[in-house]
């Protein structure tokens, strides 16, 4: 169960990053999360009907969907919107050393000097993967500088997914009411209701930007088809910026789009071809599938056991992202990514 959950989400990091060109990080979240919702909807009516969850096991499944499904998900998609997937795909190699860091200091799991030793060593190569961007000839310092930021945001969601592992092994996996099935159900129901605003908001940030985005309405004398000012032409239906530096923006009332249109418009976008295949595959397989699978392990073993097998994520993500989005990678990105695996290989050559 956890090889087939790590092979999933191993897929996912280049289906991520490969979708988000065509669906927004956020939108594409909430999206996820309103298929999964859906599925879970008449287990979750059943489970109320049939178990007694009390007010503080539906708090620490609340605190577990807010900490894997929310906030982990929010920043790793957010990374990956400005950094490549083969990055997030070598930083992931990090997992298992920082969940078993954190059983460590949380569940008092044991560790060992080898294991200490092997972790800094990775941490290292972390490091220079994350910091790559700033050293590589092949893009300007702005690029570098986005690239760099999603690294790091995709570090933070690894963080926090490792925090979403120890908290689940404490919390709730010795729970007999609480089953894996059942927590995924609330959970993912929970996370449809959040992602929705935020989702939501990110839609009509975009609507502002564009339909309804204007300095001010048109008048008569604006509408012509000659440049009404410098880096601005003018239609019957307004008149757009055709320089991106040019802030001048007004649009005809009588063209003006409605948010709901707006978003409908984009819901039948993001709905077919790439896209659909992309977020069917998040919400089904790296989501629903995934998270039972793993959650199911998670019942058997320790919580540093099972994050060894986070090391299968990176061998399924690196070689799909360069083959399925013909990512480049870079000298020092391979150095970084040997230095991971020199830590990795200390920490668990037993």
């Amino acid at each position: 169960m956890l090889i087939a959950a790590a092979i999933a989400w191993g897929l996912a990091t280049p289906i991520i990053r490969g979708t988000i060109s065509y669906v927004p990080p956020l939108t594409f979240l909430m999206i996820r999360f309103w298929i999964s919702a859906i599925i879970t909807l008449p287990l979750g009516i059943y489970f109320l009907r049939k178990i007694k969850l009390n007010k503080e096991r539906i708090i620490k499944i609340f605190k577990a969907s807010t900490i894997g499904h929310i906030l982990a998900l929010i920043l790793i998609f957010a990374g990956l919107e400005k950094t490549h997937a083969v990055d997030g795909a070598i930083i992931t190699m990090l997992s298992p050393i920082i969940i078993s860091i954190m059983a460590f200091f949380i569940l008092k799991e044991h560790i060992t000097k080898k294991e200490i030793k092997g972790t800094l060593i990775a941490a290292l190569g972390a490091i220079i993967i994350i910091l790559e961007p700033l050293a590589s000839r092949s893009i300007d310092f702005g690029e570098a500088r986005i690239s760099l930021i999603g690294n790091g945001l995709f570090f933070l969601g690894i963080l926090a997914d490792a925090f979403y592992t120890i908290y689940v092994k404490k919390n709730l996996a010795e729970d007999k009411i609480v089953t894996p099935l059942v927590q995924i159900t609330f959970s993912f129901l929970f996370a449809a209701v959040v992602l929705t605003p935020i989702g939501l908001s990110e839609q009509f940030g975009q609507y502002l930007r564009t339909e309804s985005g204007m300095l001010r309405t048109c008048n008569n004398v604006d509408i012509d088809k000659y440049n009404y000012s410098k880096g601005t032409i003018c239609t019957q239906k307004g008149c757009y910026p055709t320089t991106q530096s040019e802030k001048y923006f007004c649009l005809n009332e009588e063209y003006k789009t409605s948010f709901f249109s707006y978003f409908k418009h984009n819901l039948q976008e993001y709905t077919q071809g790439y896209a659909l295949l992309g977020v069917l595959y998040m919400a089904l397989i790296s989501g629903i599938l995934a998270y039972l699978l793993y959650n199911i392990g998670l019942k058997h073993i320790e919580a540093s056991e099972a994050s060894v097998f986070y090391y299968l994520q990176p061998v399924i993500g690196i070689p799909a992202s360069i083959m399925l989005l013909n990512e480049p990678y870079s000298y020092i990105m391979l150095l970084g990514c040997l230095i991971i695996i020199s830590g990795v290989y200390i920490v668990e050559k037993r």
